[in-house]
């Protein structure tokens, strides 16, 4: 042990000194030691964010390449839809012409129905005069 003297005194401020550096450094290196362990976490935790960010970028492209084929589709459906209503309007439009013909068609059997009557009528007069005309003779 050392005296009571400056010499003494200064030992045992340096003792102290030493003493509260020893723990100086251990709290340095604890911390320092942590700051490594959050750092990887840190880096750890980076990797993982960057995986799932690469993981939806490449979803968010299978997704926009599925809206530009949905897109197609619909657009091709839009196509199709309107041929179809230009067909539908065209055979609406054979369907009247068809109907004018078959009533032009009804019309014309009605005139010749007439007319078979007339010749009907005709003929039973010229055999009832022939009939006549035999009697007579």
């Amino acid at each position: 042990s050392y005296g009571r003297d400056e010499v003494g005194r200064l030992m045992q401020s340096l003792r102290k000194m030493n003493s509260q550096l020893a723990k100086f450094i251990t709290g340095i290196h604890a911390t320092t030691d942590a700051v490594t362990v959050t750092s990887r976490e840190i880096a750890s935790g980076n990797a993982d964010l960057s995986a799932r960010t690469e993981a939806q970028a490449a979803s968010l492209e299978e997704t926009a390449a599925s809206m530009t084929q949905l897109t197609e589709t619909v657009k091709q459906n839009a196509d199709n839809a309107s041929q179809a209503n230009h067909l539908a309007m065209k055979a609406a439009v054979i369907a009247d012409e068809s109907n004018d013909a078959v009533q032009d068609m009804v019309r014309a059997i009605g005139k010749m129905n007439s007319s078979s009557m007339q010749i009907s009528e005709i003929t039973a007069v010229i055999e009832g005069i022939a009939f006549q005309t035999n009697i007579l003779a």
